[in-house]
This record gives C-alpha cells, sequence and structure tokens, in this order.
C-alpha cells in the first residue's frame, strides 16, 4: 500500500519521537511562524528541570531513503528556498531530520555550519537551482548518534555566535556615521572584550601543536599593544611565558628572558594600577623565579658543606658564603607562604592554584633540606601547609569539573611525598585521589606517571644531578671572579678543568673496580669554589688496588703516547667488567665509595 504524504509525515514524526532520549523534550511547531520548522527539542536536566539548551528540528520522511556510496551517504533534495532560510534567517540551530519510514531509520545534519553546504547553496543560488542535494552521512543515526548530535549542536551554537557579527555588514559605515559617540565607544569596547577571548583560544592551540614561535610573534605583538584591554595583554605575558620555559634550552638566555618578562610585568600592573589582587600575583611570579634558583643553590651549598666538613680551612672560606644564601632562601620562602595565604583568605582561586602549581615541588625540597638540617619541627611545618594547599587546590578543581588541573595537583602530591618518611602511605593516598577523574584517558596516564614517580622515588641526597650541580659550580666560580673561559687565565684553566672532571663517569663507566678520588690537599682556587676536582686526582682500582695520579682525568686514564691507566692496567686484566648501562654516577654515589673505601682514602690524602 502507497502511503499519501501525509501519512509519511505523521509516520516520520513518531518514530523520530520514538527514536530520542526521554530526557529530550519534544515540542511540536508545525502551528508555529516558524517557517518549515517541525519541532523544537529541548534537554531536560536532573530533577526534570528545563535547561534552555533548545535546538530545532525539520522532519522529513520518505517510503525508501536513497543510499549511495556503498551505504555510507543518505542522499536528500531539499528546495533552495527552505534551505536559504534556515542557513539565513534562522538564530537557533536547527537539524535537518530524514525518516525512512519503511525501515524506520532516523538521519540527521546539522546544517547552519556546514561550510561545503553553504558553498554549494551560493552555487545553486546563482545558477537559479530550485532544489540543492544534501548528503547526511549514515553514522549520523538515531538512537545510537544522539550524543554526537548534542555536540553537532553545540558546535553550531558556537559558530553561529561568532558568524552573528558578519551580519552587521551594510551599510555600517553609514549606521556609525549615524550613532551617538557612547555608542561608538560600547562598540570599541566590546570588540576589545571578544578579541580577549579570541586570543586566548588562539594562544591555546597554537601552544598544544607546540608553534612556539608563532604563539611568541602574536603574544609578543598583543602584549606591546597599548590599545589592547589589560587582561588581554597579561594574559599574553603568560603565554610568552609558556614560549620561554618550553621553547628555549639555553639556561642562562631562558632566566634572562623570564626575568625581564616578569619585570615588564609588573611595571604593567603598576603603570595601569591595577588592584591589589594583580599586583600580589606579579610579585609572586617574580619571586617564584627568584625562590627556584635559591632552593637549587641552597640545596648545593648543602652538599659543599657536606663535601667540605673535614676541611676547616674550606669550611671556614666558605661558611659565610652559605649562611648568606640560607638566609636568604628562608626569607623569600616565609614571603611566598605568606602571598599564598594571603590569596587563599581572598579567595582567588585560579591566582592560588597557579601559584601553588608553581612552588610546591621545589618548597618540598626544602622542608626535606630542614630535615637534613635537623630542624624536624620547620620542616614538618612546611610539609603539612604544602599538602593543605595541595588538598585546597584540588577541592577547586572539583568544583571547577577541571579534571586535567586536579591531575596535575595529585602528581605534584605523589612528587612532594617522595621527600617523606611515609611516602608509601602518601602515595596510596595520591591513587584514591584519582577515582574522583572520570575521563579514562586521563585516569590512565595519571597513573601510569604515578608509577613513574613510585619507581623512580629517590632520598633528598640521592636525587643530586651532576649536570645541575656543575652549573652551580661553574655560576659560583663566575661571582668569584675566575674566568673559566679565558685559555691564558691560569686560575681560570683551573676551575675549567674540575668542572671537565667533577663528573668521571665518562672513564669509571668502563669497569665497576674503577673509581676517582679527588685530593684533599687542593689549592686556593679549588677551596674557593669548594670544588676539589679542580685539584690532583686519582683513578684507582678496587679490584687489585692500582692507582695512576694527575691533573686531568682523561690524560690519566687514556695519556698518549707514553700510555696510561687504561693501558698499564684495564687492557689484559681479566676482572675488567663494564658497569650496568643504567648506572649513573652521582655526588652521593660518590660519598657512598669514599666511606666505604676511607682507609684508602686517608692513605691517598699523605701522599
Amino acid at each position: 500500500m502507497t502511503l499519501t504524504p501525509k501519512q509519511i509525515g505523521r509516520a516520520a514524526g513518531r518514530i523520530f519521537q520514538s527514536s530520542i532520549p526521554v530526557n529530550w523534550a519534544y515540542r511540536c511547531q508545525e502551528d508555529q511562524e516558524d517557517y518549515g520548522v517541525d519541532a523544537e527539542i529541548e534537554i531536560i536536566g536532573d530533577n526534570e528541570k528545563a535547561t534552555g539548551f533548545i535546538f530545532k528540528a525539520q522532519i522529513k520522511g520518505q517510503e525508501n531513503v536513497s543510499i549511495i556510496n556503498g551505504g555510507s551517504i543518505t542522499s536528500f533534495s531539499l528546495s533552495t528556498e527552505r534551505l536559504n532560510y534556515y542557513m539565513n534567517q534562522l538564530d537557533v540551530p536547527i537539524i535537518l531530520v530524514v525518516v525512512d519510514v519503511t525501515t524506520k531509520k532516523v538521519y540527521w545534519i546539522s546544517l547552519q555550519d556546514d561550510q561545503n553546504l553553504s558553498g554549494r547553496l551560493a552555487i545553486a543560488n546563482g545558477e537559479g537551482k530550485k532544489n540543492i542535494t544534501i548528503h547526511i552521512p549514515c553514522e549520523n543515526n538515531l538512537p545510537d548518534g544522539s550524543n554526537e548530535l548534542i555536540r553537532a549542536v553545540k558546535d553550531n551554537m558556537t559558530w553561529m555566535k561568532i558568524n552573528s557579527l558578519n551580519k552587521i555588514n551594510t551599510p555600517i559605515n553609514q549606521m556609525l556615521k549615524n550613532s551617538p559617540t557612547k555608542l561608538i565607544d560600547d562598540l570599541i569596547q566590546r570588540n576589545k572584550e571578544f578579541n580577549f577571548y579570541l586570543y586566548i583560544e588562539q594562544y591555546e592551540r597554537l601552544l598544544k601543536s607546540k608553534s612556539y614561535k608563532e604563539l611568541f610573534n602574536k603574544a609578543k605583538i598583543t602584549f606591546d599593544s597599548s590599545s589592547e584591554l589589560f587582561d588581554t595583554r597579561f594574559n599574553s605575558a603568560i603565554y610568552i611565558e609558556q614560549v620561554y620555559i618550553h621553547a628555549l634550552q639555553n639556561e642562562e638566555l631562558k632566566d634572562e628572558h623570564l626575568f625581564n618578562l616578569y619585570n615588564a610585568l609588573i611595571g604593567l600592573v603598576r603603570s595601569k594600577r591595577k588592584n591589589g589582587n594583580y599586583r600580589m600575583y606579579v610579585v609572586f611570579l617574580m619571586r617564584s623565579f627568584i625562590i627556584d634558583k635559591l632552593i637549587e643553590t641552597d640545596y648545593h651549598a648543602v652538599i659543599t658543606k657536606k663535601n667540605t666538613s673535614h676541611d676547616e680551612l674550606t669550611s671556614w672560606m666558605l661558611n659565610h658564603e652559605n649562611d648568606r644564601i640560607a638566609t636568604a632562601t628562608a626569607s623569600h620562602v616565609q614571603k611566598t607562604i605568606s602571598s599564598i595565604n594571603k590569596m587563599v583568605l581572598q579567595g582567588n582561586d585560579n591566582f592560588f592554584t597557579d601559584a601553588i602549581s608553581r612552588v610546591a615541588i621545589k618548597l618540598g625540597v626544602y622542608a626535606q633540606r630542614l630535615k637534613i638540617d635537623e630542624r624536624i619541627e620547620s620542616s614538618k611545618y612546611l610539609f603539612n601547609w604544602i599538602d593543605y594547599c595541595l588538598d585546597l587546590a584540588m577541592e577547586i578543581c572539583k568544583v571547577q569539573e577541571n579534571e586535567a588541573l586536579y591531575g596535575k595537583f595529585v602528581l605534584i602530591y605523589a612528587t612532594v611525598s617522595t621527600n617523606r618518611d611515609d611516602y608509601g602511605k602518601c602515595f596510596h593516598e595520591a591513587r584514591e585521589k584519582l577515582e574522583f577523574i572520570n575521563d579514562e584517558d586521563i585516569k590512565f596516564s595519571l597513573n601510569l606517571a604515578l608509577e613513574k614517580i613510585a619507581k623512580h622515588k629517590t632520598t633528598f641526597m640521592e636525587r643530586s644531578d651532576p649536570d645541575s650541580e656543575i652549573d652551580f659550580f661553574t655560576s659560583r666560580a663566575k661571582q668569584m671572579g675566575f674566568k673559566i673561559d679565558d685559555p691564558e687565565d691560569e686560575m681560570g684553566r683551573i676551575i675549567k678543568q674540575g668542572l671537565l672532571d667533577y663528573n668521571p663517569e665518562r672513564v669509571i663507566k668502563n669497569c665497576e673496580h674503577l673509581i676517582m678520588i679527588a685530593s684533599r690537599s687542593v689549592g686556593i682556587p679549588a677551596m674557593m669554589v669548594g670544588l676539589y676536582s679542580a685539584a690532583m686526582k686519582y683513578l684507582v682500582c678496587l679490584k687489585k688496588n692500582h692507582v695512576m695520579g694527575g691533573w686531568r682525568l682523561d690524560e690519566i686514564y687514556n695519556s698518549k703516547p707514553l700510555g696510561g691507566f687504561q693501558s698499564e692496567f684495564c687492557k689484559d686484566c681479566q676482572d675488567c667488567k663494564p658497569r650496568s648501562p643504567e648506572w649513573k654516577w652521582t655526588s652521593a654515589w660518590q660519598e657512598e665509595q669514599i666511606e666505604l673505601h676511607k682507609d684508602l682514602t686517608s692513605r691517598l690524602e699523605r701522599w
């Protein structure tokens, strides 16, 4: 039996209604003034409350829908007059629904934001065509594709908001001439406010794609523009900061640029006389930059103090400098804590979460350093304060439904906990905190990160990094006036050789019985810097007690043409066995070896 058009239409409407979720309110619009709109759909939230999320639907039924392209595309013909109305007149999203009343399959497509369809419609209008063919992917179906339909409507809404600006087209110059001055001022201000969101979206996409050069160029122009809003310029600076952090490999150059950027931000805030929240935040940015360097320097001062404790003269020479560093670090830590406490009391959630994420790990290192100095109560207080701040930050993330940032704080909590005696309990708590996260991909990646942190958990002293220690000694030598880059400067050459030989891994990795021991009889340059490798050193075979000394480690090991330690003792040695590829030299490992073989060390010191 052949159905009439009205019967097909009624059947299509009933099939469509039966295919939508129960929380979609269907309102018939056939008797409304909207031309060619059959229904209005509103999403109903919890407790049967209307959400205001509304879109229109044009429902078209056919006895047999045309399927092309091997069953992947539904083909449907619509009048250009009707489509022009949908594309250019409606100010709410509309979904074209095509129903096969025979198979009861329902297909859908979002119209207004379809740029390909818009282009084809323009051509059809130019050619005077009465109808246009619309292609709908068969995967766009109901009820299976209801979530995809909602996402498509959201995308359409976003596109329509942006595209609405294009409707102010002609004659805009005449409109402005006839407008009062206040309206023009308001339009300029609104445009600047709109630019703020456009820039942020643009910057975020460039950052995610790691297009650092393009991001820097765009953000720098905006930051330097005095005509842009303060908030726009301020946020541009924050993205410039991200470029410096991620793209600059030279640490000295990175530090210089960051320092100058923070200074420029402080100047911007002061020139615009912004409120206390902004002033406090930009000062905090500079302080977090300084405290990062101070805690690192203070940490290496602890290493130097440990390495020179047996030498009264060297200890006396270094104590004054170390005390100065410790005092400055403690002062900045106290000011940092005070600033963050103010942010909490004033309810500056966004500033607070950003601030604590910047300094929590470094403050955890400082808390452990206090513990090493047997300042147990101070260390305990600082660890507890960090825990409180991280818990508060995670609660804020829950309220904001920001799972990615929440996960970041869980990892920070786990990292800080590696220095604590009860780190096992803390790691268990960190895993429990991940239960809040619903996104399975985020949760999976965070669990992997936690496993990595737990696997590589090290104590404070074991975490010493030779490269950062060399950087510390290099900086100290330059501050003391040693010209380590001047080949004509004798003192500079001594220190430079000490820096080169500080990490002997390149040599002693060749045999598990090898160790380098620096003589404790050092000159004034090595004493001043606290760099014992800038002195006479010995290469020792712990297995057979072979010893060879000299000033340059590489020459001791492989001197040419006379030969060195390698050709003399290692070449035909049956006990020579390379260290594991995973083994890495650290100053902590070196101290352990010195302690284990202190009898040998004391004999060498008498040479």
